[in-house]
């Protein structure tokens, strides 16, 4: 792309692969409930459709699951939800609700 300053120019050159741990979104030092509501609502926006070639995300069409779907699994679990939990979060799509009472929900079913 002659003419453009360096930081005119698309990154894609630039971008970690995809798989490396610098690709991934860096989680808060400190994770309060706004970055609990970020996380859910990425995991509700951010689900997988399948496709001939794979699985995708339904939101950004990159390989399932994406990098805010990733993030948004991380926080909640740092926030001491199991996997299980995460797919109740998931499965209610509700940005407010009680993680607390989901610790042990999740690990029932």
């Amino acid at each position: 792309m002659d003419g453009l300053p360096t930081a005119a120019q698309s990154p894609e050159s630039e971008e970690p692969e995809p798989d490396s741990e610098e690709w991934e979104i860096p989680l808060p030092v400190w994770i309060g409930e706004e970055h609990v509501r970020f996380a859910v609502r990425a995991l509700v926006l951010h689900v997988s459709d399948d496709e001939p070639t794979g699985p995708r995300c339904l939101w950004d069409e990159h390989p399932h699951p994406c990098r805010l779907a990733r993030w948004g699994r991380r926080v909640l679990a740092t926030r001491g939800l199991s996997d299980e939990a995460i797919d109740v979060v998931v499965r209610r799509a509700d940005p407010y609700i009680d993680l607390t009472t989901l610790a042990d929900e999740g690990s029932h079913q």
